[in-house]
């Protein structure tokens, strides 16, 4: 089901306040933080309310620090900022995955955990993924 969340990109009906993913391609998380970081910063704050927050990035660690050619943001500047917010939003949990693809299953999966995991504790509603 398209629509707005308040936070992140993807989440499941009925746990908007309680659960959401974000992801972001290797560009993104350069723009992210680096001319959104106060836009961004403010998401993670409302990620942080809930119960599970997770970006997901459509790059690996390898990829990430090798820089961005054209960009002021260094990668250590990425390096240090994930790790600080890791920190400071222990519930907010960052995965590096390999490309696009991976990322969009991580996810996929991240979400349906989480549904299975309301419904074995006993959550009978009409939410879906």
């Amino acid at each position: 089901m398209r629509g707005t969340l308040k936070t992140g990109d993807y989440s499941l009906r009925g746990f908007e306040d309680e659960i959401a993913t974000e992801r972001k391609s290797l560009q993104d998380l350069y723009n992210t933080l680096g001319s959104g970081r106060d836009r961004f910063e403010r998401e993670m704050m409302r990620f942080a309310a809930m119960r599970f927050g997770a970006i997901v990035v459509e790059a690996e660690w390898s990829e990430i620090l090798q820089g961005m050619p054209g960009r002021k943001m260094t990668p250590k500047v990425i390096f240090r900022t994930v790790v600080s917010w890791q920190q400071r939003w222990p519930n907010v949990h960052w995965l590096m995955m390999p490309d696009r693809r991976h990322a969009e299953v991580a996810t996929f999966r991240i979400l349906q955990r989480w549904l299975i995991g309301r419904r074995e504790e006993g959550w009978e509603a009409g939410g879906g993924i």
